[in-house]
């Protein structure tokens, strides 16, 4: 998991909660706030969490959301794994920088967003695309739905 942080068209701050599964490139979710604290991150965990079942691991960089308290004994209580790479190296977390970038370069530098709740809509619809529809060359060019499905049954 990761955050991109970027700005509404009234200047107000937001920020995007990224998350994927690594072992099939499935963007699991995006979520925006106008800020990203470590009960914002606890929240979306446990939606993940009940949607598609507790991970081992989950691999993040050293951020405040990420090694807030909340989340620390969030993960303890899940039995999962926190992951975190070592400060000043983002290639520890390439699949969750990958995934932002893309994201960054394909919606928040392409859209001017008049609310949080355009951005989100905006967001959503993306990811759908990504993991629905898009080829991934990991996967002999299917889209990652078709890998994660697999990987869940």
């Amino acid at each position: 998991m990761d955050v991109a942080e970027d700005r509404l068209r009234t200047g107000q701050k937001m920020m995007a909660l990224l998350v994927k599964d690594e072992a099939t490139s499935f963007g699991l979710s995006i979520t925006l706030r106008r800020s990203c604290k470590g009960s914002d991150v606890e929240a979306v965990l446990n939606e993940l969490v009940a949607q598609h079942g507790t991970p081992k691991y989950i691999r993040s960089d050293n951020g405040g959301q990420f090694i807030a308290t909340i989340v620390q004994q969030w993960a303890k209580r899940h039995h999962i794994t926190l992951a975190t790479i070592h400060p000043g190296k983002p290639w520890q977390n390439g699949f969750a920088e990958s995934f932002v970038g893309t994201y960054r370069r394909e919606v928040l530098n392409a859209v001017i967003f008049m609310s949080l709740a355009e951005a989100q809509a905006i967001s959503t619809m993306w990811l759908n695309i990504v993991i629905t529809e898009r080829p991934h060359s990991r996967h002999d060019y299917r889209p990652p739905i078709t890998a994660f499905q697999k990987h869940a049954a």
